[in-house]
């Protein structure tokens, strides 16, 4: 009993401490008293919140918007326009010396921009912004002056005097964590070259001085996360440009000024959820080397567009080889925005290569194709990494498009599609049979499409080229289908039917068009009646064997299509012997599958 009492006394010594130090804390918090002793109420009184201060500076309506934010824009606005234009009326009345005009002008925006920087250290953040940016404005219209209307200085210099009144508001912006400021400096620096009267020298210099500011714009950002400063760094990088020297971008400096761009957009936003600025800097180094390559074009500023092509894809290569891509992360912005550059990329080197490559590798379309699908399917098979594979499959599919046409092009898909499956398979290479089923299809289309369009007449039935394309095609469906595992008995089929569904109809339609093609007149027709039915007898009886119920629907389907045949038309357009054939092999086929069924029941 000693030792429990002892244990009571030293937890009521503890609770008695605890207490003790709380009535400490509320103590010194304004406002608050404790009360040591006073019993606990069962009915607490109701406390009473006091309401909230608005913080400074956040409207709370729209009378509140307009006169905090329109009012001080519309404000600092005037005052630059009223500097601008007194510079401007100055300077065509001769008043003061064109040097006194630009210290008076450096003078007051300094002084604006000091006032800014007090009421900002007052708690009035936007208000002084603003009159930063606007002193700021001042300095660059006095720079401005000095270099352009009145020729005090050289345009280098007067760039250098913009430059530094750009770095000094930009500095002011990183002290303050203000955003807005420095989007403003930014567009100032870009402004610069503009205001001035234009180069006579090598475009490089502004090209240089373009990315200067837009390289140390774009680290600004991403170190603080200034997702809309990025945006116009990125935007005034190619617009600049574009705009000023658009000729002088056909040459190789030109062609790796574009290609830089869109490479430090992926190195800058990798693991960014800035989508706009991830997707927009390839998509702008693509459009502009493109646009400024043509046949004019010498092969030097080529080969430098193409290693630009070859940089940007290099990057998103090396950025997505070891994400989860195409994956469970499916909600989110930033993944969404890396599967497109992990896909774009490539495929814009693999199809803009030949615009973009130079004359030598002309009849060569599908080289930088098949190299850059190896890039791909080299990890992606040692490291088994589905979305590497898928590329790389998808580029080789590319590369024989590109290169070959015609048969050719559907054997080397329908190849392709057997690869991919049995990769698969045999060695555990996912997603193998999803790219054969695509790879059947495309081989397929590309049969039919050049059946429909570029297929000689000379070309003769079941053992001409265009024959051999649909047999090889046809197979590699079937063939995908096989690989392709049986489905468990509690899941659905999945895919492997979508690849015999293939090779089906395949079978249907190209056995009809070649039968068309080998008869004429009415046996032509006879004979497409002839084959469905028996087509379909086979795929009923095939079902049976298979005890498989889709492929004995399959046949009762094609059997369907050619009773509507021989009623609808053969009966209207066969002659007596034709029309008496047909109805027999009709007959047969139909009493042997009805026989079939009613066996089996």
């Amino acid at each position: 009993m000693s030792d429990e009492r002892e244990a009571i006394e030293r937890l009521e010594r503890r609770v008695a401490q605890l207490e003790t130090l709380v009535r400490a804390l509320l103590s010194l918090t304004p406002g608050v008293h404790a009360a040591p002793d006073a019993p606990t109420s069962p009915h607490p009184a109701p406390t009473r919140t006091p309401p909230s201060p608005r913080t400074p500076g956040t409207p709370t309506d729209l009378e509140q918007l307009i006169g905090e934010r329109g009012l001080l824009i519309v404000g600092v606005l005037a005052l630059i326009a009223t500097a601008g234009f007194f510079l401007k009326y100055a300077f065509e009345r001769g008043w003061i010396s064109p040097e006194l005009r630009v210290v008076g002008g450096v003078a007051a925006g300094v002084a604006i921009a000091t006032l800014g920087e007090r009421l900002v250290a007052r708690g009035l953040r936007s208000y002084g912004a603003a009159l930063i940016g606007g002193g700021g404005a001042l300095v660059y219209l006095a720079c401005w002056a000095a270099a352009g209307a009145y020729g005090l200085v050289s345009r280098p210099v007067g760039t250098g005097l913009l430059f530094a009144t750009t770095a000094a508001v930009t500095l002011r912006a990183l002290f303050h964590r203000l955003e807005p400021l420095t989007v403003w400096a930014l567009v100032g620096a870009y402004l610069a070259p503009v205001f001035l009267p234009r180069p006579a020298t090598d475009p490089v210099w502004l090209w240089g001085y373009v990315a200067l500011v837009g390289i140390t714009a774009g680290a600004l950002a991403v170190r603080h996360g200034w997702r809309f400063t990025f945006d116009v760094a990125l935007v005034g990088y190619y617009l600049l440009p574009l705009g000023a020297t658009p000729e002088a971008l056909s040459s190789v400096t030109g062609m790796v000024y574009l290609s830089a761009g869109g490479v430090g957009a992926l190195l800058a936003t990798s693991g960014r959820a800035w989508p706009e600025a991830r997707l927009g800097g390839p998509a702008l180094a693509w459009m502009t080397l493109v646009q400024h390559t043509d046949s004019v074009t010498p092969d030097g500023a080529r080969w430098s567009a193409l290693a630009g092509g070859v940089a940007l894809t290099a990057v998103s290569w090396w950025q997505g080889r070891l994400q989860a891509l195409f994956g469970t992360q499916r909600g989110q912005i930033q993944v969404h925005a890396d599967e497109a550059v992990f896909v774009l990329n490539p495929l814009a080197l693999g199809l803009l290569a030949r615009d973009l490559g130079p004359r030598t590798l002309r009849g060569w379309d599908g080289l930088v194709p098949v190299l850059t699908a190896g890039l791909y399917l080299a990890p992606g098979w040692l490291r088994r990494t589905p979305h590497l594979l898928a590329m790389g499959f998808a580029l080789a599919a590319l590369a024989v498009v590109r290169q070959w046409d015609g048969t050719a092009v559907a054997v080397g898909l329908a190849l392709l599609g057997v690869a991919a499956a049995s990769a698969e398979r045999w060695y555990d290479r996912r997603p193998g049979r999803e790219l054969a089923v695509w790879l059947a299809a495309a081989a397929l289309l590309q049969v039919f499409a050049q059946n429909a369009t570029s297929r000689p007449g000379s070309d003769p039935a079941f053992v001409g080229t265009w024959a051999l394309g649909w047999y090889v095609a046809t197979a590699g469906a079937l063939a995908s289908g096989w690989l392709w595992p049986p489905a468990a008995p509690d899941t659905p089929v999945g895919r492997r039917w979508e690849a015999w569904a293939l090779g089906g109809l395949s079978i249907l339609v190209g056995g009809s068009i070649e039968l068309r093609r080998f008869f004429h007149g009415l046996a032509a027709d006879l004979s497409i009646s002839a084959f469905w039915i028996v087509y379909a007898g086979a795929l009923v009886q095939l079902g049976f064997w298979r005890g498989s119920k889709m492929i004995r629907t399959a046949g009762l389907a094609v059997a369907g299509l050619a009773v509507c045949k021989i009623a609808f038309y053969d009966l209207s357009n066969l002659e007596a012997l034709y029309r008496v054939g047909s109805f027999f092999i009709l007959a047969l086929i139909t009493l042997a599958a009805a026989y079939a069924y009613n066996k089996r029941r």
